[in-house]
């Protein structure tokens, strides 16, 4: 065992004891693609998960912070129970082992499927009317680090032409304090060079030019910069049914339980409508997806080839990063579990790419086969 392992297996083990008096029971729990993971411990008749987040690589801190805000606005985040932020550890509610996702694979039912898509929407929308820049707990979150931009301000997207950047990895990377960064055009642009670094020689078994690289980046540029202007909002950033579970004995939107929020972000609307909508792991039918879309924009009081234009370009933006996420996985790390998803994300970029602002970028991807 690799001494850094054990020295973390250590610092875990005196965790858990110095904050619960019993333990029962320890289970290991299937983590994300980000360096997080996590346990749940079985204490005096209760359970409670146990995320080990190491600040080497990432803070306990961002995720504290956002969940204060959105208990605070009346959302299903898990309670806070122990908190160890130096070393990296959290104790929290346990909100049970049936996440969204699972409750949709157990029901067949497509008006129940419809019911918790509302749901989700309602959620969402209800999340981004709450964040109004203004509003007095998000100016407390919100950071000049980022500059900040709308996308589809018009503002150009620049990235450095050079391998990914670690800080944008899936675990807030050496975010250590209360941050709501501006996602805009210029932070997307960035995310795109790990399709770049990973998906490019995973799928085409080569590298990219200079000359290449200079012309997919001014490309995305033009892109980013074609979307119809939107109001930043909240942003979850990874707001997908496996993100969120079940909670059959709460009311309302009170009955999805949010995760995976730490990275949250102030942005357009629309991206996490494609979150949830073009999920790598969860497959929502295309014509249900539509009406989605349709059920977000009148509730939204939107245009709605707007609300499409900007849902295809975010689409294809995520979904080329998510291809490098995964390709990454598998060359750097070794991990092939993600390979089975690529398939699908395909065929969401596929789709994305059949929108009219994206045909320069069809036309220069299909010239790499």
């Amino acid at each position: 065992m690799p001494a850094y392992v054990a020295e973390r297996g250590a610092l875990l083990k005196e965790f858990i004891q110095d904050k619960f008096l019993q333990i029962d029971k320890i289970e290991g729990i299937l983590g994300d693609a980000g360096l997080r993971s996590y346990s749940r411990i079985y204490s005096g008749g209760e359970s409670y998960i146990i995320m080990d987040c190491p600040p080497d690589y990432c803070s306990v801190q961002p995720f504290m912070d956002v969940a204060k805000y959105l208990a605070e606005q009346g959302f299903s985040v898990p309670k806070i129970i122990h908190h160890d932020v130096e070393h990296g550890f959290l104790a929290l509610e346990d909100f049970g082992s049936v996440s969204v996702k699972d409750y949709l694979l157990q029901n067949a039912n497509p008006e129940e499927h419809k019911r918790i898509y509302h749901l989700i929407i309602d959620l969402l929308i209800d999340a981004q009317d709450k964040s109004d820049v203004g509003n007095a707990e998000i100016g407390k979150l919100v950071s000049g680090s980022v500059e900040p931009g709308k996308p589809g301000s018009g503002k150009p997207g620049s990235a450095s032409l050079g391998k990914s950047n670690p800080a944008l990895d899936s675990c807030a990377a050496n975010k250590s304090e209360s941050t709501f960064g501006t996602f805009d055009n210029e932070l997307l642009a960035s995310e795109l060079q790990i399709f770049i670094d990973y998906y490019i020689p995973y799928a085409y078994n080569r590298e990219l030019s200079i000359g290449e690289l200079e012309e997919f980046m001014e490309i995305w540029s033009n892109i980013l910069a074609s979307q119809d202007p939107m109001p930043d909002s909240f942003i979850f950033r990874d707001y997908h049914v496996e993100n969120m579970m079940y909670l059959e004995h709460r009311d309302s939107i009170k009955k999805i339980g949010l995760l995976d929020f730490q990275d949250a972000f102030l942005g357009s609307p629309i991206y996490d409508l494609v979150s949830v909508l073009e999920d790598a792991r969860f497959n929502v039918p295309r014509e249900d997806a539509l009406a989605y879309i349709g059920y977000f924009t009148q509730k939204k009081e939107l245009n709605l080839e707007h609300v499409l234009r900007n849902y295809h370009i975010l689409g294809a933006q995520r979904n080329s990063r998510i291809l490098g996420v995964f390709a990454r996985k598998a060359s750097r790390d070794g991990d092939d579990s993600y390979i089975k998803y690529i398939p699908r994300v395909l065929q969401y970029l596929d789709y994305d790419l059949s929108h009219s602002s994206l045909v320069v970028l069809k036309a220069w991807l299909e010239k790499l086969k």
